[in-house]
């Protein structure tokens, strides 16, 4: 399994840290974020992202894109996508919306997935994925949202991203569900009143979610995103940690 991480990891720190401490924990995949380090319309942004991935030999996995459907301005997605391939990525991640799934009439997730087809046809021109957050507040925030909206959505390029919603029974579920439909699975150690944990004090539970995506058909990479205290000393922990974890799966 492959590992890497988000930028926004790290959202404190310059494009030359986040480059240095992938360097320094020997990572060659990021997810960049569209909010702070790589805005979609920011060139020199892109022009300093592009050579620090040379300098460093950093390849870019997805970006991480904060467009969320039936709010944004449709045209800036095109913009999007253009970073997105300029960087190498093969992931755009997207946000279903921006509230709890059990708020959407019929009507709305039927606009809703009408612009998804859309946001995956301009994503194909770029030969893309689009992948959702699977995350509280969107559409995407359980397995039988993120079921219905795979069942529903026409685009093969259209994928899920996948993170742990905190209730360990309904988690395993939903990764074992949805494992043939995952773009990247986002890593973090947070007990369910978000507090963050290293990895080697509490790897229980990633033990088996590991263990799981190591059956999937298609690689499915492992992004790490944030770390007790946004600390580099112990994001360098839970690297070395994870990956004794994977080693022998």
């Amino acid at each position: 399994m492959r590992l890497g991480f988000t930028s926004v990891t790290f959202r404190q720190k310059s494009l030359e840290e986040v480059f240095q401490i992938a360097r320094d924990n020997k990572l060659d995949l990021i997810e960049w974020g569209g909010d702070i380090h790589l805005p979609y319309d920011d060139p020199v942004a892109l022009e300093k992202v592009l050579e620090g991935q040379e300098k460093f030999g950093i390849g870019s996995l997805s970006y991480g894109s904060y467009y969320k459907t039936g709010e944004e301005d449709f045209e800036k997605f095109e913009g999007i996508c253009k970073t997105a391939k300029a960087t190498g990525a093969k992931t755009v991640r997207i946000w279903l919306g921006n509230r709890p799934g059990s708020l959407y009439t019929q009507k709305a997730f039927e606009r809703m997935m009408a612009e998804l087809e859309d946001l995956c046809a301009i994503a194909q021109e770029y030969n893309l994925t689009v992948a959702a957050e699977y995350h509280q507040n969107t559409y995407n925030d359980n397995l039988k949202n993120a079921l219905k909206v795979l069942e529903s959505c026409q685009a093969e390029n259209y994928k899920t991203y996948w993170q742990p919603q905190g209730n360990e029974k309904k988690d395993l579920e939903s990764l074992e569900a949805l494992l043939d439909h995952i773009a990247v699975v986002h890593v973090f150690n947070w007990s369910n009143f978000n507090l963050r944990y290293p990895f080697c004090e509490k790897p229980e539970r990633w033990q088996r979610f590991f263990e799981i995506i190591a059956t999937a058909k298609q690689d499915i990479p492992l992004i790490m995103e944030f770390v007790k205290d946004d600390s580099p000393n112990q994001f360098a922990e839970d690297v070395d940690c994870i990956r004794k974890m994977i080693a022998d799966i």
